[in-house]
Parts: structure tokens; sequence; C-alpha cells
């Protein structure tokens, strides 16, 4: 078995951790529950990946969402241009909701991100008892498997914006209402910012998966 207090492995026989004295009734850990597989250490490592991967995403997410507002303010100022004609006005409105969609979609991402983070910071004080820690991380496994799906669906929704940014750049070429400045430097970073898109997206889902794997693995260290 191993320390609660500094996580060093000890003997069943002894009174008392040798690495930091702590007595063997505070650290035993209850017959029910064993840490088995890996070291303290290598868990614990688990843990900081969790932690560290939960902080980063929802600083974006949370990045992402004033950038949605943005966006739809941006979408919602060509619309009320006057003279546009009804195709171009169409497209407009399609693309808002859209926009909105992304919008609450980044919104959960960064609740579900956050209740993550959460669990991950409570997983890593070492004081809790074992039974706790099994929890904790299995209630990460399923919240990873949520982010994933959240992923999945922010990255059509993205998909979905290009494709009719794409058919709004188009129809506006030449329309003497808009600013084809503008336009043309729309078309410009159009590519480039869907690229970064997906990049990210693609990047998200991989640490979701890999978040889903290390839960697993910490819960079934801390074998019953």
């Amino acid at each position: 078995m191993y320390c609660n207090n500094c996580g060093s492995e000890i003997s069943k026989e002894i009174n008392a951790c040798t690495s930091c004295g702590t007595k063997v009734t505070q650290v035993q850990v209850s017959p029910s529950v064993q840490l088995v597989g890996t070291t303290p250490k290598a868990r614990e490592k688990h843990i900081t990946f969790l932690f560290v991967t939960s902080l980063v995403f929802m600083i974006f997410f949370a990045i992402r969402c004033i950038s949605a507002l943005s966006s739809l303010s941006e979408w919602g100022s060509i619309k009320n241009v006057s003279g546009l004609p009804d195709g171009i006005k169409a497209i407009l409105s399609r693309l808002e909701i859209s926009v909105i969609f992304s919008a609450i979609m980044t919104v959960l991402a960064f609740a579900c991100v956050l209740v993550f983070f959460i669990i991950a910071t409570n997983l890593k004080n070492q004081q809790n008892p074992p039974e706790k820690r099994i929890k904790l991380a299995k209630s990460l496994k399923i919240f990873s498997i949520l982010v994933i799906a959240l992923g999945v669906v922010y990255m059509a929704s993205e998909i979905i914006i290009y494709v009719q940014t794409s058919e709004f750049l188009t129809r506006a070429a030449g329309e003497a209402s808009l600013n084809q400045n503008a336009i043309n430097q729309m078309k410009s970073s159009l590519n480039s910012s869907l690229v970064g898109s997906m990049l990210f997206n693609v990047t998200f889902i991989a640490f979701g998966i890999a978040n889903v794997i290390k839960s697993y693995l910490f819960a079934r260290n801390l074998k019953k």
C-alpha cells in the first residue's frame, strides 16, 4: 500500500511511513480499495494532464465565445445594409442562425470543461479518500465523453458556417451595395480561418479521447 500523505510505498507490517513518519493508522488504504497497477507518481501525472488540458480549453472556449458574439454582430450589420437582394438576405439569415448555434455549442463546451476542471482540481487533492477519488475519476470519464460529443457538434457547426459564408461571398461578389474590399478580405481569410478552426477541433477531440483514457486508467488503478 501507499502513504496518503507523501505517496511513498509502505509495508503492511510497519507502524509508520518510512519517508514522512505518518502513522499507518492514518495512511492505510481501506480493505475495499487498493492502489494497484502504477506508482502514485504516475497516477498523479494522469491528474496533472487532465487538469492542464481542461484549463487550456476552458480559456480557449471563453475567447471563442466572445469571438462568436462579435461575428454575430458583424453578420447582423451586413444584413441591415439597404438594397441587398432577397437571396443574399436569406443566406445571411441562415448564417446568423448557424453562428448562434455555434455560440451555444461554445457556451456548453465551456460549461462542460469548467465542470471537468473543477473535478480535476478536486482529484488533485491527495487527502481525499480513495473511494472519493474513484468516483471523481469516473465522473471525469463521463464528462470527457460529453466533451468529445460537443467537440464533434461544434466542428460540424463550424463547417456549416464555412459553407454558408462561401455561398454568401460568391453571391456578394460585385454587389454594389456591399463594400467589395471587405468582401475580398473575407475571401482571402476564409480558408485559413477554416484550417485553424479544424486544427483546433481535431486537437480538442484528440485530447478529449486522451482524457477518457487517462480517467479510465486512474479509476482502474484505484481498484476496489
